[in-house]
């Protein structure tokens, strides 16, 4: 070797050699002892870089979701999500490293600082599972104490009890009208779960024939469980209770408890567990449980018991998070999922309602033989023929009946009287749906339209709803029909408060010429003087009377044009198709009255104006 290759060798000048000492150390090198390479200032500047977003997310989540919002934002949301979830575990390495790992003999930083994290990591995983440990053994115990026995099948007559609602619901209805129970118990279910559901304080019911007027009752609408027979044909139960009612048999109540029943159900829902939150545990679970009783001798004894559980575990990585209901509240908490026990399905906890009581049970649910529309309609008819005021339960049942009507049922002929005599009796007040009904059948059969006309304009001189009624019955009479009665429609054109409800029938007098088509101008100028539906009403009457008269009104079109131009005719929203079809009709120009759409408050682009004119041209939109 050379003797400069053996300087250098040695540590040349300065002494780097043997015997020498180190240089001085390069400006910005990590001091003595720790290299770039060690792994620390690199895990060190992670555990920041991450630790700033975390911060964030914790401190102000309602500004983690209005990033969200935003392209920008976005990005920015999801890192600072990403390092709430990762910034514990790391910072629990950091900890590890420092003070244990560190310290074991080696130059291999690097790896010492994952192994940290690792060790954190895992430490913070097993957290998660030991952390569900409780829920599951609960879960466990609660799963062991169900049981199977023989359930003995339910004889007819028997009393029945169950937990439910505070009235007599259509199950319970349905059970007394078919002879199924003599008496149902109910007990309002409990906000809070019952360990002793048999002690808590019920109401017996029960069906009695009595001389007396029966009591007014609450009946529940809706809920039926359909019979395996089918039944989708079926009135409402209530509608069948209240005939029953009304033929003198009354529901009477008494208070009760569910052990003076033969058989009882009862499902409850013993906790639930919250959706978001730090809870743990047993308080993490929600368990829904359905028991059957029945007597034994002079004991009630539990023969059936089903549990469900679904327990909201922990997901193996316990860091606070936030579950965002709402922008104004966030819900913070553990990341969690869902693991269910004896669970019938994703979205019940227990097997369906229906299947207990027709399957597990074998209750007949099906109405009695007389429960039909067409009895209900008979009973009803049979008590119109008694004269004098109408009882009480009478008019529920005629209400019930009503109600349960729809604006689609078709009446036959053999039931056009029974229709008639509700539309006419004036004991009662007809619904709107029977009077669309009637002038069904009325078209079907044009004989028929005399009759019902007689009765709408008697009806017109009644309430808000009997005109609604007649209004709904006599809009598409026949124009012959309405003749006779033309000066009672131009009459009620002039009454501010019954036209309210008259628009439709108004809209009719078109028909009568141009002394007609004159008052649909009228209504809209006079229509000026309200506001609310008292302007609105005889507006649309106008409106909509020219527009469906069309060339026939031919003659109002300057009148019409100047009160566009004056700023009579309403051009925002719905009224601009039906102000724009109105005028075409009438046959004026669009180039005539094109101004008044394309300024203003409400203006149109001449490009929009175009199309709608001809779109309505084409097919003209006459309704509102």
């Amino acid at each position: 070797m050379s003797g400069f290759g053996k300087w250098i060798s040695r540590g040349g000048a300065s002494g780097q050699g043997r015997g020498g000492s180190r240089p001085p150390p390069l400006p910005g090198a990590p001091p003595e002892g720790r290299s770039w390479r060690d792994g620390a200032f690199a895990f060190d500047l992670i555990t920041l870089l991450l630790l700033a977003p975390a911060v964030i997310y914790w401190l102000l989540p309602g500004f983690i979701l209005i990033a969200m919002i935003s392209i920008i934002g976005l990005p920015i949301a999801i890192v600072a999500m990403l390092a709430g979830l990762i910034a514990f575990p790391l910072l629990l390495g950091h900890a590890i490293y420092w003070g244990l790992v560190r310290g074991f003999p080696g130059r291999r930083r690097g790896r010492q600082w994952l192994a940290g994290v690792g060790l954190g990591v895992l430490l913070f995983a097993l957290a998660g599972v030991a952390m569900n440990l409780p829920g599951r053994r609960a879960a466990r115990e609660l799963i062991a104490q169900d049981h199977t026995g023989e359930i003995q099948p339910i004889a007819r007559g028997a009393v029945l009890g169950y937990l439910g609602s505070s009235g007599c619901d259509t199950t319970c209805q349905r059970l007394l009208l078919n002879g199924q129970a003599r008496a149902v118990v109910i007990a309002a279910r409990p906000r809070e779960a019952s360990a002793d559901p048999l002690a808590l304080p019920a109401t017996r019911w029960w069906l009695e024939r009595s001389g007396a007027p029966c009591p007014k009752v609450n009946l529940s609408q809706g809920g039926d469980i359909e019979p395996r027979s089918g039944g989708e044909d079926a009135p409402p139960t209530d509608l069948v209770m209240a005939a029953r009612i009304a033929s003198g048999e009354c529901l009477l109540s008494a208070r009760a408890t569910l052990a003076e029943a033969d058989t009882v159900w009862a499902g409850q829902q013993l906790q639930t567990a919250p959706l978001y939150s730090f809870a743990s545990g047993t308080a993490a679970l929600t368990v829904n449980r359905r028991q059957i009783w029945q007597r034994q001798g002079e004991a009630l004894v539990e023969v059936s018991r089903l549990t469900s559980v679904r327990a909201e575990e922990i997901f193996p990585w316990p860091v606070p998070v936030w579950h965002w209901g709402g922008i104004e509240k966030p819900h913070g908490g553990y990341p969690r999922r869902g693991v269910n026990w004896n669970r019938a399905s994703r979205y019940e906890a227990l097997p369906p309602m229906r299947d207990l009581l027709l399957d597990t049970l074998r209750l007949d649910l099906d109405l009695p033989a007389g429960g039909s529309d067409a009895a209900v309609a008979a009973q009803i008819a049979a008590l119109l023929d008694t004269p004098g005021p109408l009882a009480p339960e009478v008019s529920a049942l005629i209400a019930r009946f009503q109600q349960s009507f729809s604006v689609n049922t078709k009446i036959t002929p053999e039931d056009w009287p029974f229709y008639l005599r509700l539309f006419s009796d004036p004991r009662l007040t007809p619904d709107a749906d029977i009077g669309f009904a009637l002038s069904h059948a009325a078209t079907a059969r044009p004989a028929l339209w005399p009759v019902l006309a007689e009765a709408g304009f008697t009806r017109l001189a009644g309430t808000k709803k009997e005109r609604r009624a007649a209004v709904a019955a006599l809009r598409e009479a026949p124009v012959e029909v309405l003749a006779p009665y033309r000066d009672r429609i131009f009459a009620l054109a002039c009454d501010p408060e019954r036209r309210i409800e008259a628009g439709g029938l108004l809209q009719r007098l078109r028909d009568f010429g141009p002394e007609g088509q004159a008052a649909l101008l009228w209504l809209i100028d006079d229509a000026g003087r309200f506001s609310g539906e008292a302007w609105q009403a005889p507006y649309l009457a106008g409106m909509i009377g020219l527009c469906k008269a069309g060339p026939a009104a031919q003659a109002l079109a300057p009148g019409m044009q100047a009160r566009l131009n004056a700023g009579q005719i309403r051009q925002n929203g719905a009224y601009l198709d039906l102000a724009l079809s109105t005028l075409l009709q009438l046959g004026i120009p669009p180039e005539d009255f094109r101004a008044p759409f394309e300024t203003g408050e409400n203006a149109i682009t001449p490009t929009h104006f175009d199309l709608l004119v001809k779109r309505f041209r084409a097919q003209p939109d006459c309704g509102y």
